[in-house]
């Protein structure tokens, strides 16, 4: 169940925005762990690809993070 439906936990309104906190963090890390990969290869052609690949390698991790937790919880 998503977090903002759990209205009968007390805790849930914290959570959620600790949550929000946590997710904003998150977004500037990848941003910048990103950016690291994109200078590391800037002089290539494959510079791009490895940039996106590292968004997207990020989010997929992400995903699977936050649906676990919202499992065990």
């Amino acid at each position: 169940a998503r977090l903002a439906e759990r209205t009968d936990e007390p805790d849930a309104t914290a959570a959620s925005e600790q949550l929000r906190a946590a997710q904003r963090t998150w977004v500037k890390f990848r941003e910048q762990d990103c950016q690291a990969v994109y200078t590391l290869w800037q002089s290539g052609t494959m510079r791009t690809l490895m940039h996106l690949g590292c968004l997207s390698g990020h989010a997929d991790r992400r995903t699977k993070d936050l649906e676990e937790w919202l499992a065990e919880g």
